[in-house]
């Protein structure tokens, strides 16, 4: 079994699984999902360099996140705009990966 394999500490209430590809992982999640098991898909650019926009907004600075205020202030920007709405932001904050 997966607590079997991989483990589990009785604190974590949460699995996180991921599928890299371009297509609908639907059969790779079902028996997951027949497991009870929620299934959420996220679109992920990958870049392996860096560019500037041909019209550059030059008020703008692009750059990582780096104190604990801007992951929060991420976080809860990231909340905000879900669709379906999560409704329980002290469980969300948790699951915006870093």
């Amino acid at each position: 079994t997966f607590r079997r394999e991989i483990g589990s500490r009785p604190s974590i209430r949460h699995v996180a699984l991921g599928w890299d590809g371009s297509v609908d992982p639907s059969a790779e999640t079902a028996p997951f999902v027949t497991r009870g098991f929620d299934a959420q898909v996220s679109v992920v650019y990958v870049a392996t360099t860096r560019s500037t926009p041909p019209r550059m907004n030059q008020e703008i600075a692009v750059r990582p996140l780096a104190t604990d205020a801007e992951w929060e202030a991420a976080t809860l920007l990231q909340i905000a705009l879900r669709s379906p709405p999560i409704r329980s932001r002290r469980m969300s904050r948790s699951s915006v990966p870093r």
